[in-house]
């Protein structure tokens, strides 16, 4: 037989359409403004309009609803629509966060399995403490915060009453698995100004091949709060019930992010066996960590050293975005703090005319003299900052080149290069048209190619002057040929 994927799991009975319910709730609005308005001897629009304001909040629009369907003024057509919106009048407001869909009510419930997600008033944790660690820590302070709630009274308590009221509905229904999981709402606790932790509940159940059905609504709700649909409700039909409803449990993890207090009968990998798939789809939607992604990736037991390898580069991978990232908000900072470069005669005369034109080689810039003067900032400020590889090339012999672009950087600055390091790589500081090999061996297994024609190559040196007179006539003199060499004695900058 063809499996069929739903978007729930088993049919439920028939809700009213949004016209239904906009018609009944038209009919008792219009009923109470014409009550409040005989009530306060008004007339007009104006009044009419502001008394359809105040119906939003009026406290007894359920009972007046209650009173029409009970003496027959709803047509039959809308009565369940009616009902709805008694519920809906009645029962706590559910606890969602500023981005997070709105889910549908259970007024009841007929099938094999489903997820329900219980919150309101109640959910709030008034506590200074655990308020003030969300508040200077935000997302980092969600583990201490579920730490300090797992031994908080309030929720201790309210976890004793659902336990209590779960065993309640697992022993009139025949329901076979179960889980609960009470969660910190990460969303609506940071949400809230200011944060406070506000907590809901998950409660997980099915019973493969029986129908559970939950037709009294009353029987449903827990603290005045009826059950909402969870938005990870298992989607399946027919014999992929099963395995939806696993996941289904093993959504609610205790390594979840979030978690505070969890009971089940069916343990994860004793009573079903897990998918690392479920598990990568928890840590791509943030609610596992890249250490609690592993310890479950190791228990599953299945291509253990992939998932665990990639859970691994990702978090090389972030880090390394989140550090250039400061790196270029730090650059920033410090651009806005940059002056003008003075005028330097050979720089202007003679080092950067020779870019306006073609030629086989071309000589470098060497920036000499005492620490302090701003050197590397005035040789960064010649292609400008962006345009700019700067390498440190203090005690080496082999400049690194591998993060070098020729569509981006239009210089390269090394900074405390010695003699020693360019005569060893002269055809790299002339700048030939002809790409060149780096970092050679005699295997020649990490070796690469750059191409530097047309990049400014700038020496910054503390020491150039004294390394010239230390050479062979020969090399020195290579070096003085090949470079415009300028000694700095005072600031250069602005």
């Amino acid at each position: 037989m063809k499996r069929r994927r739903l978007l729930y799991k088993q049919p439920l009975p028939a809700a009213p359409s949004s016209d239904e319910l906009g018609q009944v709730r038209t009919l008792v609005r219009d009923k109470w403004v014409a009550s409040y308005l005989a009530e306060h001897g008004r007339g007009g629009q104006d009044a009419r309009a502001a008394a359809k304001r105040e119906f939003t909040s009026a406290a007894n629009k359920r009972q007046m609803l209650s009173s029409m369907l009970e003496s027959g003024q709803v047509p039959p057509r809308l009565h369940a629509a009616a009902t709805r919106l008694i519920m809906a009048w009645t029962s706590e407001t559910p606890l969602r966060g500023p981005h997070e869909v709105e889910e549908d009510v259970m007024s009841s419930y007929r099938g094999s399995g489903t997820m329900f997600r219980y919150s309101g008033s109640w959910s709030r944790v008034d506590d200074a403490a655990m308020s003030a660690v969300l508040v200077a820590k935000g997302h980092n302070g969600i583990s201490e915060v579920c730490s300090r709630l797992k031994c908080h009274p309030y929720v201790q308590g309210l976890w004793d009453e659902f336990s209590a009221f779960r065993q309640q509905l697992v022993s009139s229904t025949p329901i076979t698995r179960w889980t609960a999981a009470m969660e910190l709402h990460v969303e609506a606790s940071l949400a809230a100004n200011p944060p406070i932790p506000s907590v809901h509940i998950h409660f997980m159940f099915d019973a493969i091949g029986k129908t559970i059905s939950f037709r009294n609504e009353p029987g449903l709700k827990f603290r005045n709060s009826q059950p909402y649909r969870s938005l990870a409700a298992p989607v399946a039909r027919g014999r992929a019930c099963k395995r939806a409803y696993d996941q289904g449990h093993f959504y609610l993890t205790p390594l979840k992010t979030g978690a505070i207090l969890h009971a089940t009968n069916a343990p994860p990998f004793k009573s079903y066996a897990v998918s690392p798939e479920w598990i990568t789809s928890m840590w791509q939607g943030d609610k596992l960590s890249p250490e609690s992604a592993k310890e479950l990736y190791l228990k599953c037991k299945k291509h253990v050293k992939q998932y665990c390898d990639n859970v691994t580069s990702q978090v090389q991978m972030t880090q390394q975005s989140n550090l250039q990232e400061r790196q270029a908000a730090a650059q920033a900072a410090l651009l806005r703090m940059h002056r003008p470069r003075v005028y330097l005669e050979p720089v202007e005369q003679e080092f950067l005319p020779q870019f306006q034109v073609d030629a086989f080689r071309r000589r470098f810039l060497v920036l000499d003299g005492p620490t302090k003067l701003g050197k590397t900032i005035f040789a960064s400020s010649l292609a400008g900052p962006e345009h700019t590889l700067e390498l440190n090339c203090a005690s080496s012999m082999e400049p690194n080149l591998r993060d070098f672009n020729n569509d981006v950087h239009r210089a390269i600055v090394f900074d405390e290069a010695s003699c020693a390091m360019v005569l060893r790589h002269k055809k790299l500081f002339q700048g030939g048209v002809q790409p060149l090999e780096l970092a050679s061996s005699n295997t020649n297994c990490y070796s690469y190619k750059v191409w530097v024609y047309g990049t400014m190559m700038i020496v910054t040196s503390n020491t150039w002057t004294a390394e010239l007179h230390e050479l062979s006539p020969e090399d020195a003199s290579w070096l003085r040929s090949n470079s415009v060499h300028v000694y700095c004695t005072q600031k250069l900058y602005c």
